[in-house]
């Protein structure tokens, strides 16, 4: 009895130290179904924006007076534009008067395309090659009396 009994000890021991025929092994089964699916037709709209052109475009003016303002959006079809501006100083401070504007393309307010900082006149000419797109602009017009500015195509 004692001779089964250690028999059986050593086939259990070695029962959970070796492996079986099936362990280690990867059994996978891959069940792959078909199914046929009629969909309707797919129906896209595409909108595009309008393709850089050199046409004209009428000329835009904005004008002011002693305050700051930020324009409303306005469309240039051209790559090339001018800026004409012009502004009137406060006689009084017409020396410590201030007049700038940036533009930005539209929903922008951090990178400008074109400014005008410090003129050295009341009168004056940007040349933008900032493309065809949506601008506006934001100027600032401290102790000014009127301003103008026009955008046109060159």
């Amino acid at each position: 009895m004692r001779k089964h009994t250690s028999l059986i000890i050593v086939l259990i021991i070695l029962s959970f130290l070796l492996p079986t025929s099936c362990s280690g092994t990867n059994i996978t089964e891959t069940v792959t179904q078909t199914q046929t699916v009629t969909l309707p037709p797919v129906t896209e709209t595409v909108t595009t924006q309008p393709s850089i052109t050199e046409t004209t475009f009428p000329p835009i003016t904005f004008t002011g007076s002693k305050v700051d303002k930020e324009t409303l959006p306005f469309i240039v079809t051209t790559n090339e534009w001018i800026i004409d501006w012009s502004y009137v100083p406060d006689a009084k401070y017409s020396f410590y008067a201030d007049f700038r504007f940036f533009v930005y393309p539209r929903g922008e307010t951090e990178s400008f395309v074109e400014s005008l900082i410090f003129p050295s006149s009341y009168i004056g000419t940007t040349y933008s090659c900032a493309g065809a797109g949506e601008y506006h602009l934001d100027v600032t017009a401290i102790r000014v009396k009127s301003w103008r500015i026009t955008i046109r195509p060159s």
